[in-house]
């Protein structure tokens, strides 16, 4: 496997399907800090990079899931498969998309 190869068509290729092949053939690792109520540090979160976009502002990702920010936000949010075929008149299964896999 030539990588350079790979990375210059992901770049160059400007299509999904260049994309794809990279995404194929590569493994991204990534890790973070996450802070949780016994470990919370403000400092570290003001540096933080990745953050949520919620509709009670920007949330950073170190901290969402562990003091429970994330977990409030999506019962706030979040409705039942119930009421949202009744809010939307649809079927779950009838609005799934079927064009299958993206590759």
């Amino acid at each position: 496997m030539d990588i350079s190869k790979l990375m210059l068509s992901a770049i160059t290729g400007g299509d999904y399907k260049s994309l794809g092949k990279f995404h194929r053939k590569s493994l991204f690792l990534g890790a973070m800090w996450f802070q949780d109520a016994w470990n919370l540090d403000i400092n570290r979160l003001k540096k933080c990079v990745i953050h949520y976009s919620t509709p009670e502002g920007i949330v950073p990702f170190c901290s969402y899931n562990g003091i429970n920010t994330g977990q409030e936000i999506r019962k706030k949010h979040s409705m039942s498969v119930e009421e949202w075929e009744e809010k939307t008149g649809k079927g779950l299964k009838d609005d799934l998309w079927d064009g299958g896999a993206i590759t």
